[in-house]
């Protein structure tokens, strides 16, 4: 088994002399998972019923079709972005902390998702991953929390095996998080103290916690892996590049 207490030693041990790398590895997977494409729309209703009062609707509906059609093209750019950018990132840069937790910290583990021979896969995985935890959410949101947890693996075995089977990697996921789910649970809870500390610091210092949080989700892979392997759940086969 493992303890949260083991995982944060052997990543602070890691980041003892990758900090900066890892710094470098979690930017990147902050834009790859999301962050860092936010579009925050603020708007005073009693201002803009006053404004839209004093206007003419010939030219207000053209103006509302406008700005639609540009909101429409800039949901679908990040969208599009999102799967084809952002998914092999997210494998990139988690390739980048396993190997950086096996001690061979180079940033060029950052592109591995984008390899031309398993990159359609890779997109195709995470993308199916993501769609999968979006419709268990449309059931209750406890569904789609527990899913989520259930394949947070995917990247991970991607990093290994770029070419396995959608379908073979969340299965194996599957596998690796059954009787875990509540201790990663905890383990999440367990950074929310030094998160709010990233948030006072004027909201930026969030980003200098999150080497120190994917470092230790590195370690978590290693350690369900090796208890995955030692149980018969999985076999080495599975995470050997095909």
């Amino acid at each position: 088994m493992w303890t949260r207490l083991e995982l944060k030693l052997r990543a602070k041990q890691i980041l003892k002399n990758t900090y900066w790398k890892a710094f470098a590895a979690s930017l990147v997977l902050s834009f790859a998972t999301g962050g860092g494409l936010s579009f925050n729309w603020k708007f005073n209703s009693g201002d803009m019923s006053k404004e839209f009062s004093n206007i003419d609707a010939n030219i207000i509906f053209p103006v509302v079709a406008i700005i639609a059609i540009v909101a429409i093209i800039i949901i679908t750019f990040s969208l599009l972005i999102s799967i084809f950018v952002g998914g092999p990132l997210e494998v990139g840069g988690q390739k980048f902390f396993v190997k950086n937790q096996q001690e061979d910290s180079n940033l060029k583990y950052l592109g591995a998702g984008f390899s031309k021979e398993t990159y359609f896969n890779v997109v195709l995985t995470i993308f199916l991953r993501n769609l999968y935890i979006v419709l268990w959410s449309l059931l209750l949101i406890i569904p789609g929390i527990v899913k989520s947890y259930a394949y947070r693996m995917v990247p991970y075995i991607l990093t290994e095996n770029p070419g396995m089977k959608a379908s073979e990697a969340i299965n194996l996921s599957e596998r690796m998080t059954k009787g875990h789910k509540g201790d990663i649970f905890v383990l999440d809870l367990s950074f929310i103290g030094w998160i709010i500390l990233g948030l006072l610091a004027f909201f930026i210092g969030i980003i200098f916690v999150f080497p120190y949080i994917n470092s230790t989700n590195a370690e978590l892979y290693l350690k369900l892996k090796g208890i995955a392997l030692s149980k018969g759940i999985a076999n080495g086969n599975e995470f050997v590049v095909n």
